[in-house]
């Protein structure tokens, strides 16, 4: 772990990154599965005729509808292999969080889990751990700060089960 000089504060940035992976992975398939409904949508939609009078060359593509298809086609072809890694990376993770052993390891595991695999913010896992508490509203932060707390002891645990170092 290194030592940030200007905080003070422990940096973790290589296990997160590590971590990230999966929401990496996902924001790719989001990408391409948006890909494809746009090219369905244009190769769908009808074009709009131009009245001109101007003479008009004819179609560079006479046959449009096909190679789009074929462009969709391969993105298909991709994003099934970008849904596999993702399944992969995830299952990778999961395994990792779930080998975190000590203290408050369920508190540790579901925090790790619901930031880096189900893809929560931190109000939404803040509210997961203490919303059933009576003063959480005017107490907000400190539940926050609490859940920062878990969220670091989970980064030390996956730090001690794993050498990022050598899986970049």
């Amino acid at each position: 772990m290194k030592l940030d000089k200007e905080t003070g504060r422990e940096q973790f940035s290589g296990i997160k990154e590590w971590l990230r992976r999966y929401k990496y992975a996902t924001d790719d398939l989001k990408s391409i599965q948006t890909r494809i409904e746009v090219l369905k949508d244009r190769m769908l939609s009808p074009s709009a005729p131009v009245l001109s009078d101007m003479p008009k060359g004819s179609s560079t593509d006479p046959d449009k509808i096909g190679r789009a298809y074929s462009v969709i086609d391969e993105l298909e072809q991709e994003a099934a292999e970008e849904a596999e890694r993702a399944k992969e990376i995830y299952r990778e993770i999961n395994k990792s969080i779930r080998q975190i052993r000590g203290n408050r390891t369920g508190e540790i595991r579901l925090v790790m889990q619901l930031r880096y695999l189900d893809l929560l913010p931190w109000e939404d896992i803040s509210f997961t751990l203490y919303g059933d508490q009576e003063d959480f509203y005017d107490r907000e932060q400190t539940y926050s700060r609490k859940t920062f707390l878990i969220h670091r002891q989970g980064l030390e645990a996956l730090a001690d089960i794993i050498d990022f170092e050598t899986e970049e």
